[in-house]
C-alpha cells in the first residue's frame, strides 16, 4: 500500500515509482491487491492526475486510499461524507470502479491534543462512525490503537496501561449497534455532528439506537420507536451514557410492553447515548 503526503498537482517520480512497484508485485503474485496512494485528504488535482496516469497506462490499482483528520475548531465529523463523495466522483470521472479505503483517520493531527481523550473526541468519533455508514468507504482504519512515542503522540484509543480513553467507549457503543446489524429507518441526524442510527438483531429480539451530539445547544431528545419486532410482548429498555462523568454506564433499566416505545431524555453535548 503506497503512501503519499504531497499536495502537488502532479508528481511524475511518485507515479513512476508506483507504476514499477505495482507491476513488479503483480508479476510476483497476481492475487495481491495493490493500491494507494494514501494521500492526506483528497486534493482533487493531485488525485485526478494520479488516477489518470494509472488509467492511461493500465497500471494496477485495486483500491484508492486516502487519509482524513478532523478540524478541532469545528469538529466537523460530517466532512467524512463530503470527502468520500468527492473521492467517489473523482474515481467515476476516470471510469474506475474500485473501492476506496480511508486508511488513517482521527479527530486531529498533529498531537498532542486533549481531543484524543476528552468527550468532544468521543462524540466526534461516534458521529463520524455514523456518518460513514452512508458512504462508499469499504475500509476505515483508525489512527491509532495504543499511545506511542512518535512525535510524542497521544493519539491512541487506549492508554499504555490498558485503560480506555473516552473515544474508545464510542467504539464499544458502535459495537453494540453492529450486534443489531439490520439497519432501521432512523431520523434525527443533521450535518452538524448530531447523529442517530438504529438497527435490530436478525432474530428480532433486540433493537439498538445510538445517539451522538458533538456540540449542539440541545439539552435532550425525544426518542420514538414504532413497529417493534416482538409485537405486544414485554421488553426491557436500557440506556447507557457516555459523557464527562460516565463511561458508557447503564443509567436506566425499565420494563415495558407493546409494539411502540417513546421516552424523553436529557442530553448535553458532547455526549453519546
Amino acid at each position: 500500500y503506497f503512501y503519499q503526503h504531497l499536495y502537488v498537482d502532479i508528481d511524475p517520480e511518485f507515479n513512476a515509482l508506483y507504476d514499477l512497484t505495482a507491476r513488479t508485485l503483480k508479476v510476483y503474485d497476481p492475487s495481491l491487491r495493490i493500491g494507494g496512494p494514501g494521500t492526506a485528504g483528497a486534493p482533487a488535482n493531485w488525485v485526478t492526475n494520479f488516477l489518470a496516469y494509472c488509467r492511461n497506462n493500465q497500471v494496477p490499482l485495486d483500491f484508492f486510499s486516502w487519509h482524513m483528520y478532523g478540524d478541532t475548531l469545528r469538529c466537523d465529523a460530517y466532512n467524512v461524507f463530503r470527502m468520500s463523495a468527492q473521492v467517489e466522483q473523482l474515481l467515476g470521472a476516470q471510469g474506475l470502479a474500485i473501492p476506496q479505503y480511508l486508511t488513517e483517520w482521527n479527530i486531529t493531527i498533529p498531537p498532542p491534543s486533549t481531543f484524543y481523550e476528552n468527550m468532544t473526541g468521543a462524540a466526534y468519533t461516534a458521529s463520524f462512525l455514523t456518518y460513514m455508514q452512508n458512504t462508499t468507504i469499504a475500509q476505515a482504519h483508525r489512527y491509532r490503537a495504543n499511545d506511542h512515542g512518535f512525535l510524542g503522540t497521544d493519539a491512541g484509543t487506549w492508554y499504555w496501561d490498558g485503560r480506555t480513553k473516552k473515544p474508545g467507549f464510542s467504539f464499544l457503543a458502535f459495537r453494540r449497534v453492529i450486534e443489531t446489524p439490520l439497519r432501521l429507518l432512523c431520523s434525527g441526524t443533521d450535518t452538524l455532528g448530531t447523529t442517530a442510527i438504529a438497527g435490530k438483531a436478525p432474530g428480532g429480539d433486540a433493537v439498538t439506537v445510538l445517539l451522538s451530539d458533538v456540540a449542539s445547544s440541545s439539552t435532550g431528545y425525544d426518542l420514538e420507536v414504532s413497529n417493534l419486532p416482538w409485537g405486544d410482548a414485554g421488553f426491557l429498555y436500557e440506556r447507557f451514557v457516555l459523557d464527562e462523568s460516565h463511561d458508557l454506564e447503564l443509567m436506566e433499566a425499565e420494563s415495558g410492553s407493546g409494539s411502540t416505545f417513546a421516552v424523553q431524555e436529557a442530553m448535553d453535548a458532547p455526549s453519546v447515548h
